[in-house]
């Protein structure tokens, strides 16, 4: 045998892969990187979500109770008043620092320490009846005046060089 005859017999066996080695089988190359990376990303959602074998996740978002969001909204409302020093959220503090600063000055105007109020205390929040929902007809009759208020405006500022003295 020849080796070109060798070869061709090699080309033929093995596909086109030419291999120096004396391995047996044709050599087969691993993953790319970027395949790697892929499918580590991919086991790594699958055990994050739990979504392989029917299991758990294997982290979970941890849920607040009420207690806790109260004693937090009421650190903070405390904390940009000034009447406390310290709060837990760091990116708070950092974001909010200006804003404590100025609402804890004593010297603070009287609009500026109505505004520090309503915002704290969540004035624009009814505190009547927390779970009332309007009706439809009392959605639709705040709509009806709301338009009627609107056209009045809008024909009074459409016919304002045409009809003279009408206000």
């Amino acid at each position: 045998m020849f080796l070109k005859d060798y070869e061709r017999e090699t080309i033929l066996a093995k596909g086109s892969l030419l291999v120096d080695s004396d391995e047996e089988g044709p050599s087969r190359r691993g993953p790319t990187y970027a395949e790697e990376q892929e499918a580590l990303k991919r086991e790594l959602k699958d055990a994050l979500t739990g979504a392989g074998e029917g299991e758990e996740p294997l982290l979970t978002l941890r849920n607040k109770t009420t207690e806790e969001k109260a004693k937090e909204d009421e650190d903070y409302r405390q904390w940009l008043k000034g009447e406390k020093k310290k709060i837990s959220d760091k990116t708070l503090t950092s974001d909010c620092e200006f804003l404590k600063k100025t609402w804890s000055d004593p010297q603070l105007d009287e609009n500026e320490r109505f505004l520090r109020d309503f915002i704290l205390n969540k004035g624009w929040v009814e505190k009547s009846d927390k779970d009332f929902v309007p009706t439809y007809d009392q959605i639709i009759d705040d709509d009806d005046e709301e338009e009627e208020k609107h056209e009045a405006f809008e024909r009074k500022n459409n016919f304002r060089n045409e009809e003279p003295d009408q206000e």
